[in-house]
C-alpha cells in the first residue's frame, strides 16, 4: 500500500476552483508547497456544513496547498460548490473522481478504504498518510491533529 516515504502519484484532472470549471495539471495542484490532499465524498449539504470544507477551513494553511478529490461526479461537485448565494465557492480545487481513477493511484479503490488524507512535501514525497473505510469522515479535529503532526515543523512553513 502507498504510504509515507513513497513518491506521490501525479495526475491531471478536471476540478471546480472558485466556482469555475478548470483543467489542472499536477504542477498546478501541487505548486511546490506542501500539499494536503483529501479524498472522500461531498455530503448532501453545501458550503461550510460539509466535513471536507470544515477541515480545510479549520486547518488555516496559508503556506500549503489543499485539494479535495471527491467521488462525486463533476455536476454534483459544481452544484455543491455553488452553495447558497451568501457563501463563496471554495478557493481550493474540488476534483471530481467518480470512476475512482485518481483514488486508485493512492490505493483508495472501490472495495478498500474510501476516505483518506495525504500530506505531500514540495519534493513530491508523501510525509503523512491516513486512510479509513468508515462510511463517514473521522472528526475534523482528529484529522487536523494528524495533519499537524505530519512532520512539517514551523520552520518549513506549513503552519506559519
Amino acid at each position: 500500500m502507498l504510504g509515507v516515504g513513497f513518491a506521490a502519484p501525479h495526475f491531471d484532472c478536471t476540478a471546480v476552483v472558485g466556482g469555475h470549471l478548470v483543467r489542472l495539471r499536477w504542477e498546478q495542484v501541487h505548486d511546490n508547497r506542501p500539499l494536503v490532499l483529501l479524498f472522500g465524498s461531498l455530503g448532501n449539504t453545501s458550503g461550510s456544513d460539509d466535513p471536507l470544507v470544515a477541515l480545510v477551513t479549520a486547518a488555516r494553511l496559508p503556506r500549503a496547498s489543499v485539494a479535495v478529490v471527491c467521488r462525486n461526479d463533476l455536476y454534483d461537485v459544481l452544484a455543491w460548490s455553488s452553495g447558497p448565494p451568501s457563501e463563496s465557492a471554495p478557493a481550493f480545487p474540488l476534483i471530481a473522481d467518480p470512476d475512482g481513477r485518481i483514488a486508485s493511484l493512492y490505493d483508495l479503490a472501490a472495495g478498500g478504504p474510501t476516505w483518506g488524507h495525504f500530506v505531500i512535501d514540495p519534493s513530491d514525497v508523501i510525509r503523512e498518510a491516513g486512510v479509513s473505510d468508515f462510511p463517514y469522515w473521522p472528526g475534523v479535529e482528529e484529522l487536523l491533529r494528524s495533519v499537524r503532526a505530519s512532520g512539517f515543523p514551523a520552520d518549513k512553513g506549513l503552519w506559519n
